[in-house]
């Protein structure tokens, strides 16, 4: 397995713990395989399309797969929709250059005829990160943690047998919740988890402008407001679904139109909702931020890395990962 990555990678990290001993003894006696769905790895080829990728995301519901050689046995990394609207953006600027409002279809195809090989991590942000399938769920959150990576690998001797997300996690401890103590029952509030930053787009803005800011501040969403400060909605790179060469003008449309009347994506909680409520809801909806409003404008958003932070074990010694 040596030759899924380029090197071995080791780490050792402390954090404060949260919970009762009863559900930290769940987390470190859970192996990994046992929370994910075994063989049901959907991969890109290296020749596969960035249209087809899109696609293949999208026909899925996932936001990535890894890009997997079949001749080479081999696994290259991953492309998710975050690469991809790297890729759109970067598209976009420079058909610009060429045409100030003109985005011609037999131009742009060849673009969108690009191997995905050429576009993985290309926004640096979820590399390739392999973990054996008899790791612990607490060392699983501890890597995925001090990488700031969303998904991982698993491994048997044979190869990868399938990926763990941070939505396999989340809906892991929302099963066993009650065994987490008193503190997954507190609000939102009292856990200062609405004090984060939030970064809202007003729904008059383009879509490319949106995107392109989602790439800026490194984040994978963004709040839509409305004039008056209320929320409308919510954008993140999985609103590429969609975009084709023939499709590629609405990026220069506002996200109002664009998004309709019924945005997507927005699930919402207030203050005083708990940290139980928020994992339920995440899991029920299958969304990656919750936003926490008041009288209907976002005061901070919740996002999945930041619900498995409050999970991380004290001291865990995470060994290598090949």
């Amino acid at each position: 397995l040596r030759s899924l990555v380029g090197s071995e990678m080791c780490i050792r990290d402390r954090r404060r713990v949260r919970g009762s001993q009863e559900g930290k003894e769940l987390l470190r006696k859970t192996r990994v395989d046992s929370i994910i769905k075994v063989g049901s790895v959907i991969t890109l080829k290296p020749t596969t399309s960035v249209l087809d990728a899109l696609e293949v995301l999208a026909a899925n519901k996932i936001s990535s797969a890894p890009v997997y050689n079949e001749e080479r046995y081999r696994y290259y990394g991953f492309v998710d929709t975050l690469d991809l609207a790297t890729y759109i953006v970067h598209l976009f600027r420079k058909n610009r250059q060429v045409h100030s409002h003109l985005f011609d279809p037999k131009e742009l195809r060849p673009a969108f005829d690009m191997p995905v090989e050429h576009i993985i991590n290309m926004s640096g942000r979820d590399a390739f990160i392999p973990l054996s399938n008899d790791k612990s769920v607490d060392i699983a959150i501890e890597t995925a943690l001090k990488y700031g990576y969303h998904r991982l690998a698993i491994h048997d001797s044979k190869g990868v047998i399938g990926i763990l997300s941070q939505s396999d996690i989340l809906t892991f401890l929302n099963a066993h919740i009650n065994l987490f103590g008193d503190f997954v029952f507190k609000s939102i509030s009292q856990l200062g988890l609405d004090k984060g930053k939030i970064i809202t787009i007003p729904s008059t803005s383009k879509m490319i402008e949106a995107f392109d800011k989602i790439l800026q501040e490194r984040i994978s969403g963004l709040a839509v407001t409305l004039p008056d400060g209320r929320i409308y909605g919510n954008l993140s790179a999985s609103d590429l679904e969609g975009i084709t060469e023939a499709t590629f003008f609405k990026l220069d449309a506002p996200i109002f139109q664009v998004q309709e009347l019924e945005p997507r994506g927005l699930v919402y909680l207030t203050p005083k909702d708990t940290l139980a409520q928020v994992i339920e809801t995440i899991v029920k909806t299958s969304v990656h931020r919750v936003y926490i409003v008041e009288d209907m404008k976002p005061v901070g958003v919740i996002s999945l890395s930041d619900v498995i932070r409050l999970f991380a074990s004290p001291t865990v010694d995470v060994p290598c990962l090949l």
